[in-house]
This record gives C-alpha cells, structure tokens and sequence, in this order.
C-alpha cells in the first residue's frame, strides 16, 4: 500500500470507529459543556504527539482556547517525507533517514457543540537534521545547483586543505514549519471528568524557514559555510513543506472541577 492511500485509509478507519461507538454511548449525567481547564495529551497522524493546555471562556461554555506543545516523531516524518517529496528521490531518502523532530509549539481555538468539537490550530512544527559533514548534506540536498558546483570549485583551489574540511565540518540545519490546521470530532465520556476525543481534519504548511547551527571559529569554516548555507536553506525550505493532507487525532482530555463555592 502505498503512503498516500495509507494516509486515507487511517482517516476512513477514524470516522468508521466514531460510526460504531457513538450510537451506544451513555452520558452517565456528566455534561460535556463544563466550565474550567482544561488538559489533553494525544496524537495526531502524520504530524506529532502534542499536549494542550486550555481555558473555557464564554459564559455558555462553548468556546476554548488552548495551547500546546508537541514534536514529530520520526515514525510520522517517514511517511509525511514520502508523500510529499515525490520528485527527488536522492533527497526523499535522505530525509526519511536523518530527518528528526524537535519539540515545537502552537495555539488554537475549539467550538463545542453538544460532543461536537471544531478545532482550528496554527503550529511551528521544528525539525533538523542531525550533525552532518557539510559534503554529505549538500551532495544529498543541494549540489544539483550549478551555481554552488562553480562556487565550491573555486573554493578548492583557493583555500588550501579545502576539500578535507569540506569532508570533516559538520553542521546542523533547522527547519520551522509554520502550519495551519482544522479539524472535527467528538468526544465521549470515560470516567468523571475524563474524555476520549477522536477526530480528523486538514493541514497546510503556509511557510517553512530554515537556518543553519554551525562553528564559524575557524575562518575557512566560515567561508565554507557562506558558500553553502544560501543553496541548502532554499532547498530545505521547498522540501519541508508539507502541503495541504489529511490528518486524525486522538485525544485523552480531563476537565478540571470548578472550584467549590464558598
């Protein structure tokens, strides 16, 4: 199967397990419509284990916000890097092979309705790429370009031992992808104040940046480093980007009791 109709058949599986479980839930009298914080830990396929922290403001209980932290994990990155870096399959493999995640951040508002929830999310979701040679990382990701091919030449015969350094230094680029998501789903009771949710929904990546962590110490370094840096960052930012795909959540979420009056 390939990850694409993986993708959608993960999504199908979601909405055919709300279709069974819905109609033989109880409410047991608790009211999904509480005031209070909330806390939810979860995943959400393909883009990261997350961990929200939110707050029910309206009087009628309908609106949250919420914010959260959360990271890729390399068994996401894998398929997401398969489905999306279709056209370069030197840099597909590279990716899928030294692609990590770092912890990132986000914020969204929820509406509930009844057991209905409607999510919409904004995420810098960070990744890197672990301390590579710079030859390795630009022979993988950037060394198609003829404008750094000319550059790196020129480099080799100016800069003695250039071509030993290009082998040896190590440097580590950054990426942050800056996503919007939406997402539905329900949510039912488990045990008091506590709730399973299950969803599904779309995500977009709206900009990817990238930077490099490097050693300039040395000043041959830090040439080398000016020769590659504009070439690979450009080649990062138009791999990792995640264009608009299918995602399912599941969710642990617990309502903190209101505190009692006095």
């Amino acid at each position: 199967m390939s990850p694409k109709r993986y993708l959608y058949s993960i999504q199908k599986l979601s909405l055919l397990l709300c279709a069974i479980y819905l109609p033989s839930l109880k409410t047991n009298g608790q009211r999904i419509d509480q005031s209070g914080f909330t806390a939810s830990v979860g995943t959400y396929f393909p883009v990261q284990h997350g961990m929200q922290l939110g707050w029910i403001f309206t009087k009628k209980q309908v609106l949250e916000t919420y914010v959260q932290i959360g990271i890729p994990p390399r068994a996401y990155i894998r398929p997401l890097v398969e489905v999306s870096v279709s056209q370069d399959k030197q840099a597909r493999d590279y990716l899928k092979a030294n692609l990590q995640g770092r912890i990132g951040y986000g914020a969204g508002f929820k509406w509930h309705y009844r057991r209905f929830d409607f999510d919409i999310a904004y995420n810098r979701l960070t990744y890197r790429i672990h301390r590579k040679s710079s030859k390795e990382l630009v022979n993988n990701l950037a060394y198609d370009d003829p404008g750094l091919k000319v550059a790196l030449g020129l480099l080799s015969d100016w800069v003695p031992a250039f071509d030993e350094l290009y082998s040896d230094y190590l440097i580590t680029p950054v990426a942050n992808a800056h996503q919007v998501s939406l997402s539905g789903g329900y949510r039912f009771p488990l045990y008091k104040s506590v709730w399973m949710g299950m969803g599904a929904g779309v995500s977009t990546t709206m900009q990817t940046s990238v930077h490099i962590q490097s050693d300039r110490s040395r000043q041959s370094a830090e040439i080398l480093l000016d020769a590659v840096t504009p070439n690979l960052t450009k080649k990062l930012e138009s791999l990792i980007n995640w264009h608009m795909i299918p995602t399912v959540n599941l969710q642990l979420v617990y309502r903190f009791p209101r505190p009692p009056r006095t």
